[in-house]
């Protein structure tokens, strides 16, 4: 939306204000061009409805660019806008109301604008992002407090990639790999057996050879030293370091989130939508990747044709 006519004499030199801003901070130069250009938009947006001075602006006329945005479409392609375009409106948003308290300009005085659970969990990975993902699980720094310990990166690492496999490579809700159970991985036949699916509904979800390989390496070599000589034991998939049924995959996530480097927001629901987002990108039927997900009905995955669409040019 770089070419947004900007009529408002104010809004340009505050702009450009803020663009200078960014830079002297040493704001990468790719931030520096395309922040400025979101609030640009906004701005563009609030002439239209006749705010005409940045001390005008309320939480009002933010949340009627939002929804203006939501509903806008995409000028590149057919559709509205990605999750991922609005998300970095979003940053921008945030990052100008940053500037204006800090000059002392204005405050804008609304609540920094965060997106819902639901957005950011349908924010998609790419398939490079995934295997970036991975690639940090070889980290030496990745235990829980982000200190490095002889062995425990090892250790933490298997147990990542195990949990990456079942995330992403079974498509799991976190709730569902959290009551995993040893016995519930079928070697034989490379499957994962659900048993505490949502609403109590059981599943068998296939597992690749990459992600069995995962599973085993973490089941005979990392979760034994998680569990050996421990007074009480679990029959857990995923344990913490102290042998109990492991809770807290956020934690885990925000720590490869780190390593990986991603600009993306990363939840365990995004990963599970980032699967099927993917498989219906290499031609898995609807039906399919829904009993892959343990959808109640075809309603529910058909969410992913709108996904695809947004996202389906950079997969």
């Amino acid at each position: 939306m770089k070419k947004l006519p900007l009529q408002n004499v104010s809004y340009r030199y505050i702009l450009k204000s803020y663009q200078e801003w960014l830079d002297i901070l040493g704001y990468a130069p790719i931030t520096v061009a395309t922040l400025p250009s979101h609030v640009k938009e906004l701005l563009h947006h609030l002439e239209q409805h006749n705010i005409h001075s940045i001390k005008s602006i309320t939480s009002q006329h933010i949340s009627s660019f939002l929804q203006h945005i939501h509903q806008r479409s995409n000028q590149t392609k057919a559709g509205a806008l990605s999750s991922n375009t609005i998300r970095k409106i979003v940053l921008a948003i945030n990052s100008f109301n940053r500037y204006l308290q800090t000059t002392g300009k204005h405050d804008l005085n609304i609540v920094p604008v965060r997106l819902s659970k639901d957005q950011l969990d349908r924010i998609i990975l790419t398939k490079e992002e995934v295997a970036q993902l991975f690639e940090a699980t070889y980290a030496s720094t990745n235990s829980a407090r982000g200190t490095k310990r002889r062995g425990a990166g090892t250790i933490y690492g298997q147990r990542d990639r195990a949990m990456l496999a079942v995330l992403y490579g079974c498509g799991a809700r976190r709730n569902e790999a959290i009551q995993l159970d040893i016995t519930d991985i079928q070697r034989d036949n490379r499957l994962l057996h659900v048993r505490h699916g949502k609403g109590g509904k059981k599943r068998l979800v296939p597992i690749t050879p990459a992600g069995m390989d995962y599973l085993t390496t973490w089941l005979d070599e990392g979760r034994p030293r998680f569990t050996e000589n421990k007074d009480k034991t679990t029959e857990a998939l995923f344990t913490n370091q102290s042998g109990q049924r492991m809770q807290d995959f956020y934690q885990r996530l925000k720590l490869l989130h780190q390593t990986a480097q991603l600009d993306k927001p990363l939840t365990p629901h995004g990963l599970r939508h980032s699967i099927a987002t993917h498989l219906l990108h290499a031609g898995m039927e609807l039906e399919d990747i829904s009993r892959f997900l343990g959808h109640s009905t075809l309603e529910s995955t058909q969410i992913y044709t709108h996904i695809l669409d947004d996202y389906g040019h950079q997969l």
